[in-house]
């Protein structure tokens, strides 16, 4: 999944993406920590994270828009998978 997404960014930042729209369709309860920075976070700390290293700005919702033709590239982010 991490491999995955370094290569869509890294395309991004190749192609100078100028809006992204990150569509947050998650459990707005559900947190994990990170063990990175150390904190709760939700299932789109991964990707604004990224994309907030990369410059590239982006707009977050829990409902998607009726038009998405201002975007450049959207992220559907639907959850998380547990298997206990």
């Amino acid at each position: 999944m991490k491999l995955l997404l370094l290569i869509f960014l890294l395309i991004l930042s190749t192609l100078a993406v100028a809006d992204v729209f990150i569509w947050h369709n998650e459990n707005p309860t559900f947190y994990f920590y990170d063990p990175e920075d150390h904190i709760l976070v939700g299932g789109d700390y991964a990707v604004r994270k990224a994309l907030d290293s990369l410059d590239v700005a982006y707009a977050q919702s829990s409902v998607l828009p009726a038009d998405l033709s201002d975007y450049d590239a959207v992220f559907v982010l639907l959850g998380s998978f547990c298997q206990s």
